[in-house]
């Protein structure tokens, strides 16, 4: 029907608004749903810290990462994540 591959479902909500309604169910078929992930806001003039989880959401390791690079962001992140 012409709809991208990238289209978001909540995009699908907003086809009543424009009298679309007939088209909601072929941009159903194809859409993908947004994930619904934890966020947590930076509190301004705090330090950068980087916190690992275990596997039950707990706070394992705490780390200042004030004075690093993204490359050595990036590095201590592949030592130490998991692949899932």
């Amino acid at each position: 029907m012409g709809f991208s591959s990238n289209l978001l479902c909540s995009s699908c909500d907003l086809l009543g608004q424009f009298s679309l309604g007939q088209l909601d169910l072929p941009c159903r078929q194809c859409c993908q749903e947004e994930a619904q992930l934890e966020s947590r806001k930076y509190v301004r003039g705090s330090d950068p810290v980087l916190k690992l989880l275990d596997d039950n959401g707990n706070i394992a390791e705490e780390l200042s990462i004030l004075k690093w690079n993204t490359d050595s962001v990036e590095e201590f992140l592949s030592e130490k994540l998991e692949r899932i």
